[in-house]
């Protein structure tokens, strides 16, 4: 009985009730976008991070990454290399070499990082052919890649030859080599189109003395979910004989700070856009409210218990905010699915040190349509008890004031 008056009080003004089911459904609507849009960017942040230059996960030789020492290899790197091959949580690896260096033209010298690597393993870990603004990755020992910026401060272009210098490893001989210039890459990153070459992996070896050894193997892994968890056995396996595996969780800290402060972003819009319709439930039961006063006062004058009146306003708004969420998850569904076909263009967006190349697309995910709208309709249901605790000590007599 109390839910049928409750709708029959619902579809009284039917103009009002569809105003207020569709202002509570766009706010249902917008949180539900906002998480998706959230998700996306988070998405699209991990997924240039790991594809610029990191990869999804690596392998060094412990304390590599603070020393960055020539003489810090990767121990037992060939072994390393035939268990990574057959493990089926990994899509690609790539070995790398890395040593500080100097590169210098007729016009300037810079201080760099030197990256041996092999072009066509590199190029399924990272987005290195798509960087690249003119020629190509070195094909062979001869060539070398540059940054945009670096070609700028070295006042060089393609074809142009240049000099590099690095030191050896387990001595103190320096070793210089002649590159011509094959390609011209831009990440859109100062540090990544500054300071950063790639030469040939077995070129860098034979300039650093290393033999067959190599300081780096980045990781693409099967689902990049994984590879953002820390809980499975894969760091532990591959974390022994002096080396370390790490996750870009832990390669790029920062990386998952920023992601909790966007989950902090869509806490606060979500708590605004609620309270708004907190107050557009609250509107709209007191202005039917005042349209019952007199029907509200005969209850309470034959007897009916305000228990029974502040349970038929409470179902009012469950009523009124079930409505209204069925219209906000059409509407997010709609809108939605054209947001994860298309995204949003904001073309290479900075956040942070990171570049954002690719649009970001809405992601759907089970809390957009469970969470929000069971949270509606419940905190709907919260609000609706202060007008029926309100409505529940109408008398007839004031009712008949027509006030409030």
């Amino acid at each position: 009985m109390i839910f049928k008056l409750a709708l029959r009080n619902i579809l009284r003004n039917k103009r009002r009730t569809t105003l207020a089911s569709l202002a509570i459904g766009i706010g249902v609507c917008a949180i539900i976008l906002t998480d998706g849009f959230v998700e996306g960017m988070k998405y699209n942040l991990i997924e240039s991070v790991v594809s610029t230059f990191m990869g999804d996960a690596q392998i060094h030789r412990s304390g590599f990454r603070v020393s960055r020492e020539v003489e810090s290899v990767i121990k037992n790197s060939q072994q390393v290399i035939n268990i990574l091959a057959d493990d089926s949580e990994i899509k690609a690896y790539a070995p790398r070499t890395i040593s500080f260096a100097m590169i210098s033209s007729p016009d300037n010298y810079v201080n760099v990082m030197m990256l041996g690597v092999d072009p066509k393993k590199e190029q399924i870990i990272t987005r290195i052919m798509e960087a690249i603004q003119k020629g190509g990755p070195p094909q062979t020992e001869n060539e070398i890649l540059v940054g945009s910026r670096l070609a700028s401060k070295l006042e060089v272009t393609i074809g142009d030859k240049v000099v590099v210098t690095v030191a050896q490893a387990n001595s103190s001989e320096l070793s210089q080599e002649q590159f011509r210039i094959s390609g011209i890459y831009s990440y859109g990153s100062k540090e990544l189109d500054g300071a950063m070459v790639y030469v040939q992996i077995a070129k860098s070896q034979q300039m650093l003395n290393l033999g067959n050894n190599i300081h780096e193997i980045a990781l693409k892994f099967m689902q990049l979910k994984r590879a953002g968890n820390l809980d499975i056995s894969f760091w532990d396996e591959y974390s022994v004989d002096g080396n370390e595996a790490l996750s870009w969780r832990k390669l790029a800290p920062e990386i998952q700070y920023m992601i909790e402060m966007i989950y902090i972003s869509i806490t606060l819009i979500s708590a605004i856009i609620g309270m708004l319709v907190g107050l557009i439930i609250m509107n709209t039961l007191f202005m039917s409210l005042y349209e019952r006063l007199f029907e509200l006062g005969v209850l309470r004058a034959i007897g009916t218990r305000p228990q029974q009146i502040v349970a038929m306003i409470i179902a009012e708004s469950a009523v009124l905010s079930v409505a209204s969420v069925i219209v906000g998850t059409l509407l997010a569904i709609l809108f939605g699915t054209l947001l994860a076909v298309y995204g949003i263009d904001y073309g290479a967006m900075e956040i942070g040190e990171t570049t954002l190349h690719k649009p970001i697309k809405f992601i759907f995910n089970l809390r957009q349509f469970t969470l929000y709208p069971v949270a509606t309709i419940i905190f709907s249901m919260l609000v609706a008890i202060y007008p029926g605790v309100y409505a529940s000590k109408m008398t007839l007599a004031r009712a008949t004031d027509k006030t409030l």
